[in-house]
C-alpha cells in the first residue's frame, strides 16, 4: 500500500505500508494529519523465485482525515453535561459492544442499567464497562417484573449476578419502565445504590430508528440531562455513533449519573433515592 498527501497525481515521495497478513480484514495507518488530504492505492503480492511478485496498482482513492473529537478525562463542573444512560443489556447481537467502541473511541462515559441474567451471560462485556470507567446499575435479575410488582429479591438476584461476573457491585438502579416504590428504594438504600429516572427518553425500543433516535436528543438535549437508550438495538447503536461526537462539539461532557450528581451538587448521590436528572431528587413511587 501506498499513501501519499494530494489528491494522488502524483505518488514520488510517497510512504509505503505492507500488510503481510493477508486474513487482517481492515488495517490502519498512524500518523496522519487531521484535516488533511491523502491519496492511497494498492496492489497485492506473492514471494516468487526467491524475491516477489506485485500486481497492478488500484486506481488512487482520496479521502480527507477528520479532526479528532475527543473528551477530556477530567469532568469540569463549569462546563455543560449530560448522562447517557443504556438500560436492558447486556445484548445478544453486538450492540452492547458497538456501543462500547464509540464510547472508548471517544473518551466518554455511561452509566448501564443491566438485567443480571444477561450479565451473568456476558462476563467480557461487563469487564471491558468496569475497565473503561463506565457506570454500573442493576435493571432487576430477568426484567419481567414492573412497579409494585418488582421485589427485594429481583434487585438483590440482580447485583449478585453482576458481581459474579465482574467482581464489581452495581452502584445504581432503574426500575424496568421506570416506576418506583418504597420497596425499590428501601432495598437500594440496603445495598447503597442511588435509583435514577430519566429526564430525555429518546424512545428507541418504539421507533428501532437511528435517525429518530439522533434528533430526539439533538433538538431537546439540556445541560443536566439524563437521557435514556437501550443497549440492545442495532439502531441505538447506529445513533451513538453520531451523537457521541456531535455532543461532545457542542461541548457536552458526557458523563456516568455518579459524576453528573456530583459535578451539579457537590456531592455524592444520596443513596435509597431517585433523581431525575443532575440536581433533581423526586422518589416518585407507583
Amino acid at each position: 500500500m501506498q499513501y501519499v498527501k494530494g489528491d494522488g497525481s502524483d505518488f514520488t515521495g510517497c510512504s509505503e505500508d505492507y500488510v503481510e497478513d493477508k486474513a487482517v480484514p481492515n488495517y490502519s495507518v498512524e500518523g496522519l494529519e487531521p484535516k488533511t488530504t491523502y491519496s492511497v492505492r494498492v496492489r497485492s503480492y506473492i514471494p516468487y523465485d526467491g524475491g516477489w511478485l506485485y500486481g497492478e496498482w488500484s486506481d488512487a482513492q482520496s479521502v480527507e482525515i477528520a479532526e479528532k473529537v475527543e473528551m477530556a478525562s477530567d469532568v469540569d463542573p463549569s462546563k455543560p453535561m449530560v448522562a447517557l444512560t443504556f438500560d436492558d443489556g447486556p445484548g445478544y447481537n453486538g450492540a452492547s459492544d458497538k456501543i462500547l467502541d464509540i464510547l472508548e473511541q471517544y473518551g466518554a462515559r455511561a452509566t448501564f442499567f443491566m438485567v443480571g441474567k444477561n450479565a451473568k451471560d456476558h462476563p467480557k462485556n461487563l469487564q471491558r464497562k468496569v475497565d473503561l470507567g463506565m457506570e454500573i446499575g442493576n435493571h432487576t435479575w430477568d426484567h419481567n417484573h414492573y412497579g409494585s410488582a418488582v421485589t427485594a429479591s429481583d434487585i438483590k438476584q440482580c447485583s449478585d449476578a453482576i458481581y459474579g461476573a465482574c467482581g464489581v457491585y452495581p452502584t445504581c438502579f432503574r426500575s424496568p419502565g421506570g416506576n418506583t416504590t418504597s420497596t425499590i428504594l428501601t432495598e437500594c438504600a440496603s445495598e447503597k445504590m442511588t435509583a435514577y429516572y430519566w429526564s430525555l427518553d429518546t424512545q428507541d425500543w418504539k421507533s428501532r430508528d437511528a435517525n429518530k433516535v439522533y434528533y430526539k436528543v439533538m433538538d431537546n438535549v439540556q445541560d443536566g440531562d439524563i437521557i435514556l437508550m437501550h443497549e440492545i438495538y442495532d439502531s441505538t447503536a447506529q445513533a451513538v455513533e453520531w451523537l457521541v461526537p456531535e455532543l461532545i462539539k457542542q461541548g457536552y461532557q458526557l458523563v456516568t449519573c455518579q459524576e453528573l450528581v456530583y459535578a451539579k451538587t457537590g456531592e455524592m448521590p444520596q443513596t435509597g433515592h431517585q433523581y431525575m436528572n443532575g440536581t433533581t431528587i423526586k422518589d416518585k413511587t407507583s
